[in-house]
């Protein structure tokens, strides 16, 4: 089994203080009222056992890469996919590794 653990927002490069893992995705939410072009929720655990988990990496990466359906391109062009904006590793539910 799989899981994926963000490392980073990925357009400033900051770190969690903590390591996280992700517990749940919606990758069409958006906060009601809201009809701006941002979607996505991403819920995080800093408890591993909690964590999504994937039967393969490649499941893992699909979740990744998911696009909304709601906003399914962003204003620029580009695929809407909300968990893009984090850098992740999708690693092994029992790997004790440190990074």
């Amino acid at each position: 089994m799989y899981v994926i653990r963000v490392l980073a927002d990925a357009s400033t490069g900051t770190e969690p203080i903590y390591k996280t893992w992700v517990k749940s995705f919606d990758p069409d939410f958006q906060p009601k009222g809201y009809k701006g072009p941002k979607t996505g929720y991403i819920e995080t655990t800093v408890i591993r056992s909690e964590a999504m988990k994937f039967e393969t990496m490649a499941i893992a990466h699909q979740l990744y890469m998911t696009k909304s359906s709601k906003v399914p391109v962003r204003p620029d062009g580009k695929p809407n996919r909300p968990m893009t904006a984090f850098t992740v590793v999708i690693e092994e539910e029992n790997e004790s590794r440190e990074i």
